[in-house]
């Protein structure tokens, strides 16, 4: 059944299809991916020993594909790149595994390599057109991440327009809040409410929950950024709440950070606001992107230099922004400009 499981979720999670007439695919728990990866785990280290190339490069891939939607970007990479060195793998493998290999570089921070496994994939000319908007998504998150927006919103529209011809529900999702997080930063609430409720649609047509967290978090920040902090604090609670049944862990730090920044907006709840940024920061030491680290860091480092009443507590805040710098400058990205009382979470 285990197994089973894994197999349904990581088709949901790749281009390579999708069986989303499957009820078990549409309510997947944190729990339950955990023991899939056990099993799977264990599978792969019986194939190693066996020395079956294929089967552990096909194994291989449905790890990774777990490591990376729990988080653990490095342990992902790792057994990637073991499968990928597999020869004479069948060419939609090959194409899964380097794709799901580029996703968990950019969510590394490893950028450079990102983009050269991307670039390669691209030049492909045998790439399917669901791969090619898989790629495409991904590529507008390394842009967004690098706040190259107008061409990260080019190319998630183009990435929309392909889903909808015939990609999987769970990349049609991902794309619209992919969209919907750059139109925010780029201050088109409107256009984001549009693919907000598109997500909401497609998740419900298909029951899936997985996304629920990083939607709530999408309503968040655009609550915040419309400057209805109260709003913003209450959908990011609610995007919490979420991530106790059937959520993507990768939104937690998220919506930590979006709650901590409408409590300080407000001028209320400093203690509360304290314990969401040191959340953030603890969560996201062990899972999500390196970039949401160093945001993280960035954020909680300002609150202590702002809020703090003890001298020890806001020189510890310099400390946390020394940390950021570090993080910004190893991934070749320039660190935020703090703006008014708290990062504006653009």
């Amino acid at each position: 059944m285990i197994l089973e499981l894994l197999d349904t979720f990581t088709d949901l999670a790749t281009p390579t299809g999708v069986r989303s007439d499957n009820p078990v695919a549409t309510k997947i728990s944190v729990t339950w991916l955990y023991d899939a990866l056990a099993a799977a785990q264990d599978k792969l280290t019986t194939l190693r020993s066996e020395t079956l190339a294929l089967e552990f490069a096909e194994c291989g891939y449905r790890v990774g594909r777990l490591l990376l939607v729990l988080g653990d970007d490095a342990a992902a990479i790792s057994i990637l790149r073991e499968s990928c060195r597999t020869p004479d793998l069948p060419d939609a493998l090959r194409t899964g595994i380097r794709i799901s290999l580029a996703q968990a570089l950019r969510s590394a921070g490893n950028y450079i390599e990102a983009k050269t496994e991307l670039d390669a994939l691209f030049a492909d000319p045998e790439l399917g057109s669901q791969p090619y908007a898989v790629c495409l998504v991904t590529l507008a998150l390394y842009e967004r991440d690098h706040r190259l927006l107008e061409s990260a919103r080019e190319h998630c529209l183009q990435a929309l327009t392909a889903l909808d011809a015939g990609g999987t529900p769970y990349h049609a999702i991902l794309c619209c809040l992919t969209l919907a997080d750059i139109h925010i930063r780029e201050g088109n609430l409107a256009a984001a409410s549009d693919l907000i409720q598109r997500a909401d649609d497609i998740a419900r047509i298909r029951t899936i929950a997985w996304f629920r967290p990083a939607w709530w978090a999408i309503k968040a920040r655009a609550a915040y950024v419309d400057a209805d902090y109260k709003m913003a604090a209450k959908f990011a609670a609610k995007g919490l709440s979420a991530e106790d049944n059937y959520g993507d862990l990768a939104a937690l730090s998220t919506l930590y950070r979006i709650m901590a920044a409408a409590y300080e907006r407000r001028h209320e709840r400093i203690d509360d606001a304290t314990d969401a940024r040191t959340r953030a920061v603890t969560v996201a030491r062990s899972r999500g992107s390196r970039l949401e680290l160093a945001d993280a860091l960035f954020e909680l480092g300002w609150h202590y230099k702002l809020f703090a009443n003890r001298p020890t507590v806001r020189a510890r805040g310099s400390g946390l922004l020394f940390e950021a710098d570090k993080l910004f400058q190893a991934m070749g990205l320039e660190t935020p400009v703090h703006v008014g009382s708290v990062n504006p979470l653009l």
